[in-house]
């Protein structure tokens, strides 16, 4: 799992029953757009997400539609024990590619 798929997880897991748009959710990581919308894609076609288009009148509020993301129950579950694994995974001593510890 890549480092920015788990910073959108984390974000989306601290509060599982928020809802966050794209743009919240690039600046709750400091990731850019055109690498949050395709993890949120992805997360979403195997089911840890779901989204919603915001109902709104795009002339009156001055501003496209959102489009808001939130983790699932099953995806909440699955999500944590998947980061908690690639955490564990990068600081376990010997597997491939871990970070080294600090000295």
């Amino acid at each position: 799992m890549t480092i920015p798929t788990q910073l959108v997880l984390r974000l989306l897991l601290a509060e599982p029953g928020r809802e966050l748009y794209g743009v919240e959710i690039g600046d709750g990581t400091g990731l850019p757009s055109g690498t949050v919308h395709p993890i949120l894609a992805r997360l979403e076609a195997i089911g840890w997400v779901e989204s919603r288009w915001e109902d709104v009148d795009p002339s009156a509020a001055g501003r496209p539609a959102r489009r808001y993301y939130r983790v699932t129950a099953d995806g909440a579950e699955l999500a944590r024990d998947a980061v908690a694994r690639a955490y564990t995974g990068r600081r376990s001593p010997g597997v491939a590619g871990a970070l080294p510890e600090p000295s």
